[in-house]
Formats: structure tokens, sequence, C-alpha cells
């Protein structure tokens, strides 16, 4: 069996590591694979050296075809055995768009958790779906990664977050939830790891400074914004080994997302052994509750304000979950003063090696996984 993979894994985003993991894993597993890449934008993020490797074996004889690309990219082709799409989505009562008709024209579609498996039954696909969760290098975790130094950080507990600068993110809730429980007389601070694409680093900087001024000046609970807590901005494109060191710094990671097919930031910090408060329903591998694990309750509510997206995507007919600012706020309180359970969930089943078996058994089989 010869598999080729086509992907954008040479991006600057969580889909281009994604791609890039499941590459490796692959490779990981004995499957012969050969790699090849879908340029979106100009971004070039540190390629590993066994990818390359692998990119330049011929894909002659392939006889599987994985293609990790938007569903309007996806083109079926007979000479395969399988057609499969990996593809994702976030929010559902999507069946306006064009992407069931594209995804429906492969053999399979593989997504990374039961939550996207949801997503993409109720936009309208109907081929076979079968769940492939993101692989992780994880030697990663078990290795000590220096702290950011930065003086504004000494000597606080710090909340963090590692999100694209967008309204999925709803990084807003965040800043309320962080300011609506804690005064700039405590040792706690806020660090937002964020970007957008086609945006400089400064001006995403700049403007995500003015997205909290903005939330401070409208909570109303200090006269002025400069009387608030100041949160810190990182909006670099970083290295993955300063994303570690992002990690290491923090004390707990905190998301309000919407919806994720599957948060890689969450995952490695929860990987790191980071306290983390999460939205409870939408993350898959972490939504063992106890009570005591950092997850918010959420509710129902429109998509809003997906503008930066496609037009036949992200409108308000679409639905997604949405945390409650209050009991996040709770959830952070709880988080600082030690009353909450770092995962210990076993996340060595996400490992190369372990993924790579299962899509190669994927891959084998003819029928239902």
């Amino acid at each position: 069996m010869k598999v080729l993979f086509i992907g954008h894994y040479k991006e600057q985003s969580g889909w281009g590591k994604a791609a890039r993991d499941y590459i490796l894993a692959l490779d990981a597993a004995g499957v012969d694979v050969v790699p090849r890449t879908v340029k979106l934008n100009s971004t070039m993020p540190e390629i590993p050296e066994r990818i390359k490797e692998l990119e330049s074996k011929s894909s002659r004889g392939a006889t599987h075809c994985i293609q990790h690309v938007l569903p309007h990219h996806l083109d079926f082709n007979g000479r395969f055995e399988k057609n499969i799409a990996l593809a994702v989505y976030e929010s559902f009562n999507a069946k306006l768009s064009s992407w069931p008709a594209k995804i429906n024209l492969m053999d399979e579609l593989w997504v990374p958790s039961e939550f996207t498996s949801l997503v993409f039954d109720d936009m309208g696909v109907n081929i076979p779906t079968k769940i492939v969760p993101h692989a992780f290098d994880m030697s990663v975790y078990s290795k000590k990664y220096e702290k950011i130094e930065n003086k504004e950080l000494e000597g606080n507990y710090i909340f963090y977050t590692i999100a694209d600068s967008n309204k999925r993110k709803d990084l807003l809730s965040l800043i309320q939830a962080f300011h609506l429980e804690f005064t700039a007389n405590e040792p706690v601070r806020l660090l937002i790891k964020t970007g957008k694409y086609g945006v400089s680093p400064s001006d995403c900087a700049k403007a995500m400074i003015h997205e909290c001024n903005t939330v401070k000046a409208a909570m109303k609970l200090m006269r002025r914004p400069e009387d608030y807590s100041q949160e810190i901005i990182v909006a670099d494109n970083l290295s993955d080994e300063d994303i570690y060191r992002l990690h290491a710094t923090g004390d707990c990671f905190v998301s309000t997302s919407h919806g994720e097919a599957w948060c890689i930031p969450l995952f490695e910090a929860a990987a790191f052994g980071k306290t983390c408060v999460y939205p409870y329903n939408i993350f898959g591998y972490m939504n063992e509750s106890n009570g005591t694990d950092g997850s918010v309750y959420t509710r129902e509510s429109i998509v809003f304000g997906m503008n930066d997206t496609f037009q036949d995507l992200g409108s308000s007919r679409e639905h997604w979950d949405s945390v409650d600012i209050k009991e996040t706020a709770f959830q952070m309180r709880q988080a600082y003063e030690g009353k909450i359970v770092a995962n210990n969930k076993d996340l060595n089943q996400y490992s190369y090696k372990n993924v790579g078996e299962l899509m190669k058994l994927k891959l084998e089989l003819k029928g239902e996984l």
C-alpha cells in the first residue's frame, strides 16, 4: 500500500501542523507515504527533515489518496482504491454550503473527533465517516523548556491562551471573564498569544490591545482601562520551541472558543501537565468531567461576525456554543486557588505510532470501522 497525502502542510497554522503530524504518523507506522503540498499563502513553518525526504519520493503506484485540504479543493480520482477527505468544521447547520456535495464525491471522510463527525453529519455528508484523532510527537512533552523572560510575568500566576484573532476563538469572552474575576491588585496576569492571517504582528498586537481596552471600558468596573490588569499580548510568529516555552511559562491554559474540531494548544497544555479551563462539550479528548477539571458548560448561540470566511459558510443560519462568562471566571478562580485537577488522562494514545497504526488499519479496511 502506497499513500499519496495531499495537504496544506507548509502553512503556518494549526491546519498545517495537523497535516505534518498526520504524515509523520503514517511514516511511523511503516506506511509508504508520499506528501504533496497545496500552498494557500506565503507563510512557511519549520518543515521536518523527514517530510522533506518523503517529498522526494515518486507518487507513482499510489493506491490510496488522503486529501487534507479545504473541501472545495477535493478531487476524486478513480485510479485510487480509496479517495479520502480529511476535513474539519466547527459549527452546525451549514447545509447550504458547497462542502457536503464535494465531500460526498469521495469514498470516505476522516475527522479528528466525535464532535466533528456530528457537525458533518448535520451538514449532510452521507459517505462513511471515520474518526482519526490528531497525532503528536509525545516525546516533546517530557522535556523541560526555559520560561519566557518578561518582567511583567515574574512573580505572577499566568493565565494564557494561544488562539487566532477571529470570532470563533471568542477571545472577548476570555478577556471579560479574567477582568470580572481578578483585579490589578492580585498577582495574576493574562497572556494572549494571537495572530491573524494577512496582518503584521505589530498591527495584530495593536488591534488586540484596542479590543482589550474596549472590553474594559464597556465593563465599567474601573474608571479607566489602565486601572485594570494589563494583558500581555504576543503576536509574533513563534517557532515550535518558542510555543513550548510559552507553555512552560503559563500556569493555566484557558479557551473560550465557540467550537473546535481539535484544539492543538489545549492538547499540548494538557500534555505539559498544565491546568486547563475550557468549554466542556467541544473537546473530545478532554471531556471526561469529574467536576474539578476546569470544564465550563456552554449554551447554543448563533454564528455571528465570521466575515473573514467563505460566503456560504459562517452565516447566522449556523449555530455554535458559547461559554458562560461567569462560570469561566469562577473556574479561573478555582485554578488560581489550586482547586482544579490537571488533566491526567493518558494522552500517549495520540502518539505518532498509535495514530499511524490506526490510520493504517482504516486504510486497509474495505468497510466500516
